[in-house]
């Protein structure tokens, strides 16, 4: 629901913070507006894996993608990273999903890492990990033992904020996220 204003306001402050600011365009006159506000990379959602003239004018601009693979085929990502690469993508992630928000852990699938990296074996994988925080923040520990090195979770300040962060990680679930993280590597 940003508008430029917003995204320059936010770009900027990230920066000033140090932190990689990027976003998710949903078509491409959204993507030349993230370009102007200097995004480093995108992230292609996985409704938007076979949106050719999105995915044609994100690669064009030079920039990392992520794309997200939620709910496709092999052969639907297999389109995707031709259609990337044809128009000069040549950093890609591929982000395993479960389109479920939240995700129960049981539905996790957290296999799906090992069959992106078997079927992709010339791109970096992650997780786009929607399971709800538990107590000992174990998942991304268990995707990096899997192959994972990206890592997307939801984050906010609170559970109660409001806005689908009640599956969100809070800044004690990150701290101990990434040093099982670590520690698994």
């Amino acid at each position: 629901r940003f508008g430029r204003a917003e995204y320059d306001e936010l770009f900027e402050y990230a920066t000033e913070k140090g932190i990689i600011a990027f976003s998710t365009p949903f078509d491409p006159e959204n993507a030349q507006m993230l370009c102007s506000v200097h995004a480093p990379l995108y992230k292609i959602a996985s409704c938007d894996l076979l949106y050719a003239d999105l995915l044609r004018e994100v690669a064009a601009i030079g920039k990392p993608i992520i794309v997200s693979t939620g709910g496709a085929t092999v052969g639907e990502v297999r389109t995707c990273l031709d259609i990337l690469a044809t128009a000069g993508a040549s950093n890609v992630v591929l982000l395993a999903c479960t389109l479920s928000y939240p995700t129960k852990a049981d539905d996790a699938n957290y296999r799906k890492i090992i069959g992106l990296r078997e079927a992709f074996p010339n791109y970096l994988i992650g997780i786009s990990d929607h399971v709800e925080p538990e107590e000992h923040m174990i998942s991304g520990a268990i995707c990096r033992s899997l192959g994972a090195v990206v890592f997307e979770k939801h984050y906010a300040l609170a559970r109660d904020m409001g806005g689908g962060t009640g599956f969100s990680m809070t800044p004690d679930d990150l701290k101990k996220f990434v040093q099982n993280i670590r520690l698994t590597e």
